[in-house]
């Protein structure tokens, strides 16, 4: 006889920075890249890179809009029961 299924539920817990663009610069390099150490320092503290490592490149995402770029990271946790 199988073993029933086994049930598992995640929270995802997404944090995002938004940094502003301007019409013709876009958004500025230093502002995008202190929103990206920022999540990279989260990601380290969370325990899911390792400090002084650079994380994997789908850890930290960026989502050019109009008016602002998000820099996003998004973490999964496992429900205890």
């Amino acid at each position: 006889m199988a073993d029933d299924p086994q049930r598992r539920t995640f929270t995802t817990h997404r944090t995002e920075w938004w940094v502003p663009c301007h019409y013709r610069d876009g958004a500025y390099w230093t502002e995008l890249m202190k929103a990206i150490h920022w999540a990279t320092n989260e990601l380290v503290e969370a325990g899911k890179v390792e400090e002084g490592r650079e994380p994997a490149t789908d850890l930290i995402t960026i989502h050019p809009h109009d008016e602002h770029v998000i820099v996003r990271i998004e973490m999964d946790t496992e429900e205890e029961r």
